[in-house]
């Protein structure tokens, strides 16, 4: 998956996800789950970039890999998320 379709699917997923909940309370019904605000769909592509940044970045600019390696997570696990979340750029 390239980076645009990475940023393509995270903006797409807000406004699914805004839909979604208007749909479910036009009905009059909560979701089951606790309401997430709409600011937390208001991201702009600039920002999601930037997360990617973080998470694709080399260690020595003090990438998030570095931090989740200070914190015992495993790094075959940061390789699968890296690859996931930023098509594998490190």
């Amino acid at each position: 998956m390239t980076r645009d379709a990475v940023v393509a699917d995270y903006l797409a997923s807000g406004a699914t996800a805004r839909r979604r909940r208007e749909r479910v309370e036009a009905f009059g019904l909560e979701l089951q789950h606790s309401a997430v605000p709409d600011e937390f769909f208001d991201v702009s592509a600039d920002a999601i970039n930037a997360v990617l940044d973080a998470v694709a970045g080399p260690a020595s600019d003090g990438a998030i890999s570095d931090w989740l390696i200070a914190h015992h997570t495993d790094e075959a696990a940061i390789a699968a998320w890296t690859q996931r979340l930023a098509g594998g750029q490190r």
